[in-house]
């Protein structure tokens, strides 16, 4: 269910795998997100379904950018199943 504006993230993979040990997350429910008006979101809005309640995770820390041993390479036992997301 999650539903990003392109210019948010590069949320183009679906990643399924067992944590080995406990992980903070934040948590909540999902909100309308809205688009930039320019480029590929061109003022696009996602909107919550109706009746439907969705909670939406983050574990801060997983991928930082110029990390040479990256959070999420530790904390989930392998193999982890990874498929793009077209």
């Amino acid at each position: 269910m999650l539903a990003l504006p392109y210019a948010w993230t590069r949320a183009d993979l679906l990643v399924r795998a067992l944590p080995l040990q406990d992980l903070q997350a934040y948590t909540g429910m999902g909100k309308p997100a809205r688009g930039s008006h320019l480029g590929p979101d061109r003022g696009t809005t996602w909107i919550p379904t109706v009746g439907l309640q969705v909670r939406q995770l983050y574990v801060p820390g997983l991928f930082v950018k110029g990390r040479d041993t990256q959070l999420y390479e530790s904390v989930f036992a392998k193999p982890a199943e990874i498929m793009p997301v077209h």
